[in-house]
């Protein structure tokens, strides 16, 4: 329950309507940091992503990615709506838009409401929001966005933005926790689009609901949702009464892990540090929905174990030593032709390859098992791009009863479905399979030229052969 004193509501259409006002735009207060501003924008991408889990999980409400009007019909329309129709209150929005003091008195009043500091749910409507964006990064140095909510926002509109200075030249990241807009495809306002394309912070959902009005859009759900979330932000998930149990991991849920910790090895293999930084990014938001989807299974009295538990509670767990030998060199080569990060394309070169020893030993091997697996791979890419002959003696010892390869040059057979967790299964004791399930792979595979050395070592008549070692299953 929210009470009325805790609500500011700034009306400011009567400087939309007098004649002659003079007034200063407020001076730009958000100045991004370049140390910090990559790191506040990846934990920014996080939270989007928590908004998007929770709107399309509990509401389900997806995001809005395509507009409704064509760009050629929307760019046109909206100069004579706003000239001409009279469309509730475009007229004002012609005011505010044209007219740089009006802008600087509306803008100043409402930063005069405004506390000076501490944390605000800011949620704008129609014009509002236009205002509301115009003064994101002239808040207070000490006011904090905990949730930004815009509605019938008409943002997307060209003429809304006329004179070079009137587009928000830096979204604060580190001043705003998320952004959600809102969108109606019903309402002429908005005309059925987005603010995504024209401003990088927000994220669009789509509604069906009747009306422009303010009450229509807070009327619903997952608006109200939304703002319950942010006022009175859940709990974290407790584990049920039982699960103390020593419950252990099933095979899908160690494949899970061990997906987690490859992702990280890989990120810590790529060179460009942009990238390794984006990567990094991309496996934080999959593990916070693979941790949300395990929670909503533990509250609705699923047990888990230790390990699964502490994913729950946002700890990545070490890996256990339960993998067989030719279990590991399996989910190995799988890995490494996996993509870690789906859906986010993110380019990681050879790091893949280079990550194979860090696991193996990871699991509790010699990271020359690693090396092995990697060479493995590197021979079928160059005998797949043509380049060389392939050894095939190698190869086919190297994974004995793995399937790497099957008859013919292009011979990648390891199957991977999505499983439980929505990422892909790693092991080929979980493969499934089909024409929907194949890692392709090969598109790629030129991309690892070069062969892994491993480093000099002492080595016993075992760990020379370690194929000859131990009994492999086929």
């Amino acid at each position: 329950m929210i009470e009325r004193d805790e609500v500011i509501a700034p009306r400011f259409s009567s400087y939309l309507t007098t004649e002659g006002i003079s007034a200063k735009l407020p001076r730009r207060t958000y100045k991004p940091r370049n140390e910090t501003e990559v790191a506040a924008r990846r934990e920014f991408e996080r939270r989007q992503a928590r908004v998007q889990r929770l709107l399309r999980t509990k509401y389900g409400v997806r995001t809005f990615g395509f507009h409704l009007i064509p760009d050629a019909v929307w760019d046109a329309v909206p100069e004579f709506v706003i000239d001409h129709l009279p469309v509730r209150n475009l007229q004002q929005v012609r005011s505010y838009v044209r007219d740089d003091n009006v802008r600087g008195a509306v803008m100043r009043h409402v930063l005069d409401h405004l506390p000076t500091y501490g944390d605000v749910l800011l949620i704008a409507h129609s014009l509002g929001s236009i205002v509301a964006i115009d003064l994101l990064d002239r808040l207070p140095v000490d006011l904090h966005v905990r949730r930004f909510i815009t509605i019938g926002s008409p943002g997307n509109i060209r003429t809304m933005h006329d004179g070079s200075q009137r587009l928000l030249k830096k979204f604060p990241y580190e001043r705003v926790d998320d952004w959600s807009n809102i969108v109606n495809v019903r309402d002429v306002v908005t005309g059925g689009r987005g603010l995504a394309n024209t401003f990088p912070g927000a994220q669009d959902f789509l509604l069906v609901i009747h009306g422009h009005d303010a009450g229509s859009y807070l009327g619903d759900v997952a608006v109200s949702g939304l703002v319950a979330d942010a006022l009175y932000p859940p709990e974290e998930v407790t584990v049920p009464p039982g699960a103390e149990i020593a419950v252990r991991m099933s095979e899908a849920e160690a494949s899970a892990l061990l997906l987690q910790h490859f992702a990280e090895a890989v990120a810590r293999h790529i060179k460009d540090d942009d990238r390794a930084e984006r990567y990094r990014a991309a496996c934080k938001i999959l593990r916070d929905e693979l941790a949300a989807q395990l929670g909503h299974q533990a509250t609705a009295g699923q047990l888990f174990a230790p390990a699964m538990q502490a994913l729950i509670a946002g700890r990545l767990p070490g890996l256990p030593h339960r993998w067989e030998l030719h279990e590991v060199v399996g989910d190995l080569v799988v890995m490494a032709l996996t993509n870690c990060v789906t859906p986010y394309e993110i380019d990681p070169g050879d790091a893949p390859i280079a990550a194979l020893e860090d696991i193996a030993e990871q699991l509790g091997f010699r990271r020359h098992i690693g090396t092995t697996v990697a060479n493995a791979i590197v021979d079928v890419a160059t005998c797949v791009t043509g380049k060389d002959r392939v050894r095939w003696g190698r190869v086919l010892t190297a994974s004995t009863g793995l399937a790497l390869l099957t008859a013919g040059p292009v011979g990648l057979a390891f199957a991977a479905s999505a499983g439980a967790f929505g990422a892909a299964a790693i092991s080929g004791r979980l493969a499934a399979s089909g024409p929907d399930s194949l890692v392709a792979g090969l598109a790629t595979l030129g991309g690892w030229p070069r062969r892994v050395r491993p480093p000099p070592r002492r080595a016993s008549q075992a760990d020379r052969n370690p194929i000859r070692a131990r009994t492999w299953r086929s």
